[in-house]
């Protein structure tokens, strides 16, 4: 009997056993298989396309079209006349970049459609693109960008000492402001979702430290991930031996002095007085700052540093543009190290800003910052 029942435990074990063994895939729920595809977008995305919509369905409503929507050739024969005909809230024409966002969010809320490239959908895109050429020609794009800092709003910056790395806000800040000096593609955006991993410290042939992203950032223009130009995009934040304020070394402390079991990468300074900060290693909550607080950052930096205008986030592109006048430039990877460094200098001496991209380097990964806990002087 005893032999028995050992012989029936161990037959269901081993069947548990082979059912834990033979199921390779996970098996997901339909409400899970419709978050991810849920997830393919961003909030902010979904967002333009709640927008597009709101406003395309207000005008259908208003006008009193009898089109329906039921087939390519009703969306087609509704954008025909929405392109030209649609206003905003007071009744003025939309700015060129609110038209392609008008398009866009359409697009993406009838993408069975795919209206951007159906032939079907060609009439109502030459009327779009009719529109536009039309309010560029007038003069009618009114589309507003915040004005670029300039050199003496910079330079007011720097000595101000809002950008201390002696100080938690200061430090903080400093990081900030090179990152998005140097590495930031698109202005503002994808600042929150910025972790330790998206940063990786190396060396170049050289042995001189420099800091670029761990990933490849997706631009407007620049989103396929076989481009060989790819690593060109990441761009680089050089270390400078001779700078008192050297970003290499402020991005190392900031680092020093955050927890070292957090993940996101901008955190809140403590509340505490910094004398008494001084006396101890962290310096930051394990907080990490959001969409609004880092929306902020430069709005504050200026009020802070008593500039002439207070300027609002997207620095980088804008006050680079205002410098270089041009694109901003990457050197080939193909040019030797030598002359990439001569190149590089010769670049900065002229713009301000250093556009050297190394080839072969030693990577160090940013966590083992965290087993060097020296306290930086």
């Amino acid at each position: 009997m005893y032999q028995f029942a050992i012989s029936i435990i161990q037959k269901k074990n081993q069947e548990e056993q082979e059912e834990k063994t033979s199921k390779r895939h996970k098996l997901l729920k339909a409400n899970e298989i419709n978050e991810i595809e849920e997830n393919r977008h961003k909030k902010s995305t979904k967002n333009n396309t709640v927008w597009a919509m709101k406003v395309f369905q207000d005008w259908i409503q208003e006008t009193q079209n009898s089109s329906v929507v039921e087939d390519a050739d009703g969306l087609n024969t509704l954008l025909r006349s929405f392109y030209p005909s649609v206003r905003n809230s007071a009744g003025a024409v939309y700015s060129v970049a609110s038209y392609t966002a008008l398009r866009s969010g359409i697009s993406r809320y009838y993408s069975h459609f795919n209206i951007l490239k159906n032939p079907l959908f060609n009439s109502s895109n030459d009327v779009y693109k009719s529109v536009l050429k039309a309010h560029r020609k007038s003069g009618k794009d009114t589309s507003q960008h915040h004005p670029p800092i300039s050199s003496a709003d910079l330079k007011k910056i720097k000595d101000s000492g809002v950008l201390s790395t002696s100080t938690a806000i200061g430090l903080v800040r400093k990081v900030w402001f090179d990152v998005q000096l140097h590495l930031a593609r698109r202005g503002r955006e994808g600042n929150r979702d910025l972790t330790r991993e998206s940063f990786q410290l190396k060396r170049d042939e050289n042995g001189k430290e420099y800091i670029t992203l761990s990933h490849n950032a997706e631009t407007k223009n620049h989103k396929d991930p076989t481009d060989p130009m790819q690593q060109n995009y990441r761009g680089c934040i050089f270390a400078e031996p001779t700078n008192p304020n050297c970003p290499v070394e402020s991005f190392k402390k900031y680092i020093s002095h955050c927890p070292p079991d957090t993940t996101r990468f901008y955190l809140h300074p403590l509340r505490k007085p910094q004398e008494v900060l001084n006396q101890q290693n962290i310096w930051y909550s394990r907080e990490p700052m959001g969409h609004n607080a880092l929306g902020q950052m430069l709005p504050n930096i200026s009020k802070a540093a008593a500039l002439s205008a207070l300027h609002q986030p997207q620095p980088a592109q804008h006050s680079r543009a205002a410098t270089v006048k041009s694109r901003p430039m990457r050197l080939p990877l193909s040019l030797s190290p030598s002359l990439r460094e001569t190149l590089g200098e010769s670049l900065k001496l002229l713009t301000g800003v250093r556009l050297s991209t190394p080839q072969r380097c030693t990577t160090i990964h940013p966590l083992q910052l965290h087993l060097q806990r020296e306290r930086p002087v």
